[in-house]
């Protein structure tokens, strides 16, 4: 259970009124207007001896010339996480769900690129009125090296060179892992079934796949937890994997909260609600426990 892999706190409901434990730097190698989180360093990673040095050991120093000033033992997984439609900036749920990640799996470091370069799609304009013009936004943010990958790829490299010392090339050992709510579960699946990627495992919070389910099953390259709500899509997906044989098809998880409202882990969520606080609390205590699973 949560309490034997993760610690207790892991399942625990989320907060109401919370502090990111991140905070937002550029991305080292890429464009420049691509801000993301890292949201953890885990505690086995001692900073340098500068007085500048965060006392917290969770908070990551500034990325200089591509360098980082960590010291100590790599990490065991970098995971990269993509948020719903409406970004990272404006609502934190998603933020809190990667704290308490990294606070519950021992090795684990994230980050969540802004793959929408500030410019994520407005709450005001949900459900979206003009359908036309919300599948256009979804199509100008694909799965490709000049977008969701692409940025997912340099946050990876940026976990991993933390995790070695910031020696460039360096943290290859690490486990990659991706997570994503709603549109972004698509994504964190497309990265798993890219074997240039190399994402280890995968979780899907409140997933949409825009009706792909049968061909993102059947193309995984590691397992997947998928987390639903009532009309979302999971055991297609799943099936899918069953279907084509994978090997790891039996270690996917199908974790289902039936009453939550599509989105409550994230943008979506209304947290001021104490049901909605504790189900994504159980539901990060499952993919926490899916992860450290996977790691080992």
């Amino acid at each position: 259970d949560n309490d034997s892999c993760c610690g207790a706190s892991a399942a625990a409901p989320v907060k109401l009124e919370y502090t990111p434990q991140g905070k937002i730097e550029k991305l080292p190698n890429g464009t420049d207007c691509c801000e993301f989180w890292f949201l953890s360093v885990p505690s086995s990673l001692a900073c340098s001896s500068s007085p500048a040095c965060p006392t917290d050991r969770r908070r990551a120093p500034p990325i200089k010339q591509n360098k980082t000033d960590f010291v100590g033992a790599p990490t065991k997984a970098a995971l990269v996480m993509v948020p719903d439609i409406f970004g990272i900036h404006e609502f934190k749920q998603s933020t809190q769900v990667a704290d308490r990640l990294a606070a519950a799996v021992p090795g684990l470091g994230v980050a969540q690129p802004d793959v929408f370069r500030g410019a994520p799609w407005k709450m005001s304009e949900f459900p979206p009125t003009d359908k036309a013009k919300f599948m256009a936004f979804i199509g100008a943010h694909p799965y490709d090296a000049e977008n969701v990958k692409g940025d997912m790829k340099q946050a990876f490299e940026s976990l991993e060179a933390r995790a070695a010392g910031g020696e460039e090339g360096g943290g290859g050992g690490l486990k990659r892992l991706s997570l994503g709510f709603c549109w972004g579960a698509l994504m964190a699946c497309e990265a798993n079934a890219d074997a240039l990627t190399r994402v280890a495992a995968s979780a899907g919070c409140h997933p949409t796949f825009f009706g792909r389910e049968a061909e993102i099953g059947a193309k995984l390259r590691g397992p997947v937890i998928l987390v639903p709500t009532k009309g979302d899509p999971g055991e297609a997906v799943v099936e899918a994997a069953k279907k084509a044989s994978l090997p790891f098809a039996s270690e996917c998880v199908v974790a289902p909260f039936p009453d939550q409202v599509h989105g409550f882990m994230a943008a979506r969520g209304d947290y001021s609600d104490a049901k909605v606080r504790e189900a994504a609390g159980a539901a990060v205590g499952a993919v926490a426990e899916f992860f450290a699973k996977v790691i080992g």
